[in-house]
């Protein structure tokens, strides 16, 4: 079963209250999105400091926990139930809070320990760049002579090879397990969503069942959120951030809400797919 985007677009205004919710929703993803909003000019040319850069991206996250948890609930819904019916924010409040917490406190943990695992990896593809480079750069820098001279466009044309041919063997070498790790943590946030337990963040063995089979729908979510990414920053350029962040202030909810329908239908899909191969098996 492939991804249904029409599902994904439409299914909330199956909501009978969903006009209601999607207000609360984007009041709480404002709660977020407007200190972004604020300092994004200082942020882009540098004028504010990278503490308070890294400080505004995670108050972002912990300020979110509402949004997530009401998208948690919902997709958790989703793949249980398979209802399209989305959490009340009052009866569910208490939930949609101790669900946002739970799923940034595993986000979190799983993040920096994947990191620390795959931190030898990346530490001894970095010298295997650093010694094919080398090799690669003697000649010309051997070419170059024992007198160099930092102006003349024949030494500084030499750099250049260099510093593209190091720009190329680090991508090389780095975007296989970059996309791995990210892979990882996509997978690792739709196990939480089917059972809610922080202990799912790390359930590899249920990881690899929902992407068995499930392989194009990863990539359809992976070319989706490209081209979406693509869309927003032209946006921003037409319209500038001054009426792009409002824009986006308005619309955040919805394309959140379409995001975890994706993750809801992926789940689904990997379960489906697995409880297929346990009655294949079975048959034999």
């Amino acid at each position: 079963m492939l991804i249904n985007f029409k599902e994904a677009f439409t299914f909330m205004f199956k909501d009978e209250k969903f006009w209601q919710k999607y207000l609360i929703g984007t009041l709480f993803a404002a709660i977020y999105t407007i200190p972004s909003w604020i300092l994004y000019p200082k942020i882009i040319n540098r004028t504010v400091s990278p503490l308070i850069s890294n400080g505004i991206i995670i108050l972002t996250l912990i300020l979110g926990l509402f949004v997530y948890g009401f998208g948690i609930l919902y997709t958790n819904s989703k793949i249980t139930l398979k209802q399209d019916i989305l959490p009340d924010w009052g009866k569910d409040f208490s939930r949609i809070v101790k669900t946002g917490l739970k799923y940034i406190g595993g986000l979190v943990t799983f993040f920096i320990a994947s990191f620390i695992a795959l931190l030898p990896i990346f530490i001894i593809l970095g010298i295997i760049a650093i010694v094919i480079v080398g090799i690669i750069a003697a000649p010309s820098i051997a070419s170059v002579g024992p007198n160099i001279n930092p102006n003349d466009p024949y030494y500084m044309k030499k750099i250049a090879d260099i510093g593209l041919i190091s720009v190329a063997i680090m991508f090389i070498l780095f975007l296989p397990v970059f996309l791995v790790w990210m892979t990882s943590i996509f997978l690792s946030i739709i196990s939480f969503l089917t059972d809610l337990k922080f202990g799912s963040f790390f359930n590899f063995k249920r990881m690899w069942s929902l992407l068995k089979g499930n392989f194009l729908n990863l990539f359809i979510i992976l070319i989706f959120s490209f081209i979406y990414g693509i869309i927003t920053q032209i946006l921003l350029k037409i319209l500038g951030y001054n009426i792009y962040f409002p824009v986006l202030l308005i619309f955040s909810f919805y394309i959140t809400l379409v995001y975890y329908n994706l993750y809801a239908q992926f789940a689904l899909n990997g379960i489906q797919k697995h409880q297929q191969r346990i009655e294949e098996k079975e048959a034999k």
